[in-house]
C-alpha cells in the first residue's frame, strides 16, 4: 500500500554557491499516526490508528530506502520512477540515512530553483511517500497506546515538500518556531468556530461530506417519490374514468337486452320457424331442449357431413337459411306437379279413344 506521510526538517538549511539549497531534515518517525479509514480502504473506519514499532522503521532496508531518492513539491499522482523523474523531481536526498531518537534524518538537496522560492516563501513541511505493508491485527504499544494496524516492510520513494504534514510541526525544513496555528485549523460547526486537529478537521469535513451527499440522496429519492405518487395519481383516474366508461356502455347494453312482450314475441316467432325449417328438412331433428343454433347445426350436419366440420355459428345459420330456403322451393314445386297430374291423366285417356276408334273403324258403324 503506498502512504504519504508528513515530516519536518529542523536543522537551518544554508545556500550552496550554485543556489541550491542544503538541509537534514527528519523524514519519518516511530510511534502511532492516524489515517482515514478511507484512505486505507476502510470506510467503515472513521480514524484508523496505525503503529511504525521502531523495529520496522529503523530496520536496516528501510532506512536505507530513503537514500537517493526524488525530493518533489506536494505528492505527484503516482509513485516517481525513471519514466517520470525528470517531470516531477525538485532535488534528491542523500545516502547518510541516519536515526535522530523517534525520527530518521535525511540530508537533501533542493535544486529547483521553483521549488527553492516556494520553500523560502513559507512551505516547509515535508511528506514522505512511501509503500509498505499493514498487518490489520490490533494492540496496545510498549507506552500504553492502542492502535488498530501495524506498518510493515515500509520502502521509501520521494520526499514531499507541501503545505501541511501528517506528522506534524516536528517535520520541518527550516528550523524555526511553528505558528501557534500549525497544529490546529478552524472549522465552523453549525454556526460555532472552533480549533481542532488537522485529523480531526479531516474527519469533520468527511462527515460533512457524507451528510451533505446523504441529504442529496435523500431529496432525489423523495422527489421520486413524489413523481411516482402523481403517475400513481394520474393513472388511477385514467381508471376510473375507463370503469366509468364500461360501466355506462354496459348499462345501456343491459338496458337494451331487457326483454319486452314484443321482443318476447318476437323471438317466440324467430324459434318456430327455425323449428318449422327443421323439421321440414330433417325428420329425426330433435328440438326440445336446445338453442336454435344447435338445431340448425343438426340440420347442416346431415346435409353436408365433413364438408361442416368445424363451422362457426355464423357459417352454420348461413347455410341453414339456403337449406330452407331450397326446401321451400321444392315443396312448392311438388305441390303444383301433383296438381297437374289430373290433367295429364285426361289427355292420356283422350290419346287412348283416338287409337280405339281407328282400330276399329273397318267394322264399320257408328263414328
Amino acid at each position: 500500500m503506498i502512504f504519504v506521510d508528513r515530516l519536518i526538517l529542523d536543522q537551518a538549511m544554508r545556500r550552496t554557491a550554485d543556489g541550491y539549497l542544503l538541509a537534514a531534515p527528519r523524514v519519518a518517525r516511530t510511534g502511532i499516526q492516524e489515517y482515514l479509514g478511507d484512505e486505507l480502504g476502510r470506510p467503515d473506519m472513521p480514524i484508523v490508528r496505525v503503529y511504525r514499532p521502531e523495529e520496522e522503521v529503523f530496520s536496516k532496508d528501510s532506512m536505507s530506502s530513503f537514500g537517493h531518492r526524488p525530493v518533489t513539491i506536494d505528492h505527484p499522482p503516482v509513485l516517481v520512477d525513471a519514466s517520470n523523474w525528470k517531470k516531477y523531481s525538485a532535488g534528491q536526498t542523500d545516502a547518510d540515512v541516519i536515526r535522530d531518537g523517534e525520527f530518521v534524518r535525511i540530508p537533501m538537496m533542493l535544486m529547483d530553483k521553483e521549488a527553492i522560492k516556494d520553500v523560502e516563501s513559507g512551505k516547509v513541511e515535508l511528506s514522505a511517500g512511501y509503500t509498505a505493508d499493514i498487518d490489520w491485527t490490533p494492540g496496545v504499544t510498549p507506552d500504553g497506546q492502542p492502535y488498530d494496524a501495524v506498518q510493515r516492510n515500509i520502502r521509501g520513494n520521494h520526499i514531499a515538500i507541501v503545505d501541511r504534514a501528517r506528522g506534524g510541526s516536528a517535520l520541518r525544513i527550516i528550523d524555526t518556531k511553528p505558528e501557534a496555528d500549525m497544529a490546529d485549523k478552524s472549522i465552523v460547526l453549525d454556526g460555532i468556530t472552533v480549533s481542532v486537529s488537522d485529523t480531526a478537521a479531516q474527519v469533520i469535513a468527511k462527515y460533512q461530506r457524507d451528510a451533505e451527499s446523504k441529504a442529496k440522496t435523500d431529496e432525489d429519492r423523495i422527489k421520486e417519490l413524489e413523481d411516482e405518487l402523481a403517475a400513481l395519481k394520474e393513472k388511477a383516474q385514467k381508471d376510473v374514468e375507463t370503469k366509468d366508461a364500461e360501466i355506462a356502455t354496459l348499462l345501456a347494453q343491459l338496458e337494451e337486452a331487457k326483454m319486452t312482450p314484443e321482443k318476447l314475441d318476437q323471438a317466440v316467432k324467430d324459434r318456430a320457424m327455425v323449428i318449422d325449417s327443421a323439421k321440414a328438412l330433417l325428420s329425426t331433428v330433435v328440438v326440445d331442449g336446445k338453442s336454435e343454433a344447435e338445431i340448425r347445426r343438426q340440420v347442416v350436419d346431415a346435409k353436408l357431413g365433413e364438408r361442416a366440420k368445424g363451422w362457426t355459428d355464423e357459417q352454420i345459420a348461413a347455410s341453414f337459411s339456403t337449406l330452407a330456403g331450397g326446401s321451400t322451393a321444392t315443396r312448392d314445386y311438388a305441390n303444383a306437379f301433383k296438381t297437374n297430374l289430373v290433367h295429364v291423366a285426361d289427355a292420356d285417356k283422350a290419346y287412348q279413344a283416338y287409337l280405339d276408334r281407328t282400330s276399329n273403324a273397318w267394322k264399320g258403324g257408328a263414328n
